[in-house]
């Protein structure tokens, strides 16, 4: 018999803890890369509204240039993506305070772990963290509930 097929109540609670934490972690440092992307997008957002200047004075504004529009751009598409691992991100931490694993190891994924890891960073290291455990806990899940119709025959 496998070590996973004889997952008790306590080892799962463990596992389940550690990665509440680390879905937690990832959670909290999601929320601020979103705010700190937010806060790039609306200055560089701010940087391309027109000036207005008093009479005789220079100005000079960079309003609706070419390198202006793309920069916002891609802080727009940066800041939607770290939204969405955010979003995964929370929908991982409900399952996990819930105990739904079955929830938990469908959203876990090294696909979202890497985009994760590139948008946002620490989030997507917890995540790719987290992935080992939640794996561990499914096969274990899984385990026991097929070794539970065969042990009551």
């Amino acid at each position: 018999m496998s070590r996973l097929s004889t997952m008790s109540n306590a080892m799962v609670e463990k596992l389940l803890d550690g990665i509440k934490t680390e879905m937690l972690v990832a959670f909290i440092f999601s929320i601020l890369a979103v705010a700190v992307l937010l806060v790039i997008f609306l200055i560089l957002g701010i940087g391309m509204l027109p000036t207005t200047c008093p009479a005789g004075a220079v100005c000079s504004t960079n309003a609706l240039t070419a390198p202006a529009i793309a920069d916002d751009v891609f802080a727009f598409v940066w800041m939607v993506l770290a939204i969405l691992v955010l979003r995964r991100t929370n929908q991982m931490r409900r399952a996990a305070n819930e105990g739904d694993i079955p929830k938990l190891g469908r959203l876990n994924s090294i696909g979202w772990a890497i985009v994760a890891v590139i948008f946002t960073f620490v989030p997507g290291v917890m995540l790719l963290f987290a992935h080992g455990p939640i794996e561990a806990l499914g096969a274990g899940q899984a385990a026991q509930s097929t070794a539970s119709p065969a042990q009551s025959r």
